[in-house]
């Protein structure tokens, strides 16, 4: 019992020692915080990381610009080659050659199907399998 008593204080002790030492340490990280605010910058220090951040800004939306043209230019290309193909696609129609093919043909398209053998079995899993003899439940197999 008395062992107990003096095990609780121990520990209380530890846990008020760490607390004190907790408490310390986030006072100085605010305290640190504070005194490295940029509110203690000089004004001209403010304006020109301001005015950095601004062109930092206006670079990146004018590449962004840019690259947005760029796409456009691509995008109106496609629709007019794609315009294009209709057109020809009706005029291919009315000279009575029929329309070409829209689908695209892949030369590995017949060899890429495996071939199966019905009869040898395959690897697929629904085949026949006996089941196991038991030789607990007796018959002898």
């Amino acid at each position: 019992k008395q062992w107990y008593q003096r095990r609780v204080a121990i520990t209380a002790g530890i846990l008020y020692f760490v607390y004190n030492k907790l408490v310390e340490f986030l006072e100085n990280k605010v305290s640190q915080n504070r005194s490295n605010n940029a509110s203690n910058l000089s004004v001209e220090e403010q304006m020109s990381r301001m005015d950095a951040m601004r062109r930092a800004r206006e670079k990146l939306q004018a590449e962004v610009d840019e690259a947005a043209i760029v796409e456009a230019e691509k995008q109106r290309e496609r629709e007019e080659k794609k315009r294009l193909e209709k057109i020809d696609d009706w005029e291919r129609h009315k000279a009575g050659k029929g329309y070409r093919s829209k689908t695209k043909a892949d030369p590995d398209a017949s060899c890429s199907r495996p071939t199966y053998d019905f009869l040898g079995g395959g690897d697929s899993s629904g085949r026949y399998r006996p089941s196991r003899s038991n030789f607990r439940r007796g018959g002898g197999g």
